[in-house]
């Protein structure tokens, strides 16, 4: 069997595109799990977003066997990254061939970090450590329908658009409440700020910023990328207000679903999803360099 490798940058052209979504086709018949969230089918051909494929071939049948899609969701030049292999074609070495693509990938772009993800799997946990990758974390997809939610708060209350002068809170709350950098908080407001499918919003009580929303739409999905209230203002019903806004903004805007991503270990977060309509569609594991 003779292997052709090579990348391909976002955007796909059509033709890789409808290789790659076959590729996930017939592995999803093998795995009976859905490999498009996982290697980001919504972002393929989306003009302003950072990413690439590492794509191996059987020449001889020119037939895509394996793929690896390497997204920068926030455009700080660090990569999350998953792979599949043709079932066909696994335990032959593709998946090496892959993982020695997407490192050089990252040497040409100078890339400053990067993280693999998979759905659980005893398969992918030792190929993934086989290849120099340990166990990170965890994170549990949570999903529900778009329907119009009733807004209860103080009449001084509201939630609306960012805006510049909010950015000292906005900081203060990302960092407290993921440990983000001023240059992560940096990149996040100039993402919402040249992407209309983001939007970034702020809940103010008495004048002051003290929960905030980021969401970014996938097709007919709402997705919240970033959600938080100041330490101080929480268990006050902010945080579930914000959720509602993010339904109804879902609503407004004919998506059919709203979806979220939280730490499997999180179990505050976790109850007040739940508690406010959300269930468990899937988990995925991250996994770092040893």
């Amino acid at each position: 069997m003779q292997l052709f490798a090579m990348k391909a940058s976002y955007p796909l052209d059509e033709q890789t595109k409808q290789e790659v979504t076959e590729l996930l086709t017939r592995a999803t018949a093998q795995d009976d799990v859905d490999y498009s969230v996982l290697m980001h089918a919504p972002f393929w051909q989306a003009a302003e977003q950072r990413g690439f494929f590492v794509l191996v071939y059987d020449d001889d049948k020119d037939l895509l066997i394996g793929a690896l899609s390497a997204l920068d969701l926030f455009g700080l030049n660090s990569y999350e990254w998953a792979a599949v292999v043709d079932p066909a074609y696994r335990r032959m070495g593709i998946g090496a061939e892959l993982v020695a693509g997407f490192k050089h990938g990252l040497s040409e772009r100078e890339s400053t970090g990067e993280m693999a993800t998979t759905y659980p799997s005893e398969a992918a946990e030792g190929f993934l450590k086989s290849v120099g990758y340990e166990y990170n974390s965890s994170e549990a997809t949570l999903s529900t329908e778009a329907a119009e939610q009733a807004l209860v708060f103080p009449e001084d209350d509201d939630i609306r658009p960012y805006e510049q002068g909010d950015y000292l809170a906005l900081q203060h709350m990302m960092e407290a409440g993921f440990g983000d950098l001023a240059e992560e908080t940096e990149q996040l407001v100039a993402q919402t700020e040249k992407n209309d499918h983001m939007q970034l919003a702020m809940y103010i009580e008495d004048g002051v910023a003290v929960g905030t929303i980021s969401t970014t739409v996938r097709d007919h999905e709402l997705w919240v990328t970033a959600f938080t209230v100041e330490p101080g203002y929480r268990r006050s019903g902010i945080g579930t207000n914000l959720l509602k806004w993010a339904q109804n903004e879902a609503v407004k805007n004919n998506q059919t679903e709203v979806l979220l991503d939280v730490e499997t270990d999180n179990d505050e977060a976790l109850n007040l999803y739940k508690k406010a309509g959300f269930h468990v569609k899937g988990q995925v594991d991250y996994y770092v360099v040893k």
